[in-house]
């Protein structure tokens, strides 16, 4: 739907006058549904041709990682919801600390110090939970 009000703000001004404004949002959302369905097709496809199945026993390794993950996502959750923000634009999105800053509208300082605070917050759970 959004897609659909985007390209009716950049095209749609032709369309005010004669009348066919109804039809061709129709038209242009039915075919972006239509766009949309066959790629998720397709992504599913190729998942399952690249997917391998894993019939052996995970390696104990493997069991120590899946614990600390499930760990650091516990502790993420735990967090309030500003600093649990401010780590996933920083870690998992790979932005700077002025991206952070512009995206929040917020001090350069305020976006340092809440990330800081927040991973010194997982550290110690970490450490609490002899993972680190």
């Amino acid at each position: 739907m959004q897609e659909t009000f985007l390209r009716l703000l950049r095209e749609g001004a032709a369309l005010l006058g004669n009348g066919s404004l109804a039809p061709w949002l129709f038209h242009v959302c039915r075919n972006l549904c239509a766009d949309a369905g066959r790629k998720e097709v397709r992504m599913q496809q190729r998942q399952l041709r690249v997917a391998v199945p894993d019939l052996a026993a995970p390696e104990p390794w493997r069991i120590e990682q899946d614990e600390e993950h499930g760990k650091v996502r516990e502790l993420l959750a735990a967090l309030p919801d500003h600093e649990r923000e401010v780590l996933t634009l920083k870690l998992q999105q790979g932005k700077s600390y002025r991206e952070i800053q512009r995206l929040l509208g917020t001090s350069l300082h305020d976006v340092f110090t809440t990330a800081q605070r927040a991973l010194r917050q997982v550290a110690a759970g970490l450490r609490a939970a002899g993972l680190a």
